[in-house]
């Protein structure tokens, strides 16, 4: 038995947006630059610092890049503006720890870390 016409206009409308959110995810979606721990830190200048993986994978030019953090609690934009030591990946400023992650008395969060 072969669908009527309005049976062929909803498979189209179907295959259209399935279509659309397909496209939609691959223009929109941007791979993880790196994932690993986070801390905190009251940055004079309201930047975060970028641990050696994170300056890696950002490459040269690094400093003002505009990253988003995804954690436990939420995501958020930041700016990298700052170096900091090797055992962490990214040390944010207190609100975008707070944002990403919870209260601050959690010290460290794991967090995934994308181009803005």
């Amino acid at each position: 038995m072969m669908p009527g016409n309005d049976g062929w206009v909803g498979l189209a409308a179907v295959v259209i947006l399935v279509y659309l959110a397909v496209l939609s995810c691959l223009i929109f979606w941007r791979p993880p630059l790196a994932t690993g721990t986070a801390s905190w830190f009251r940055s004079p200048n309201g930047v975060s610092a970028a641990g050696p993986a994170l300056r890696s994978a950002l490459g040269p030019g690094w400093c003002g890049t505009r990253v988003v953090v995804t954690g436990p609690a939420g995501s958020a934009v930041t700016v990298v503006g700052d170096f900091m030591r090797a055992d962490r990946l990214i040390d944010l400023d207190a609100p975008v720890f707070y944002a990403t992650c919870g209260p601050l008395s959690l010290g460290l969060c794991h967090v995934t870390v994308t181009r803005a």
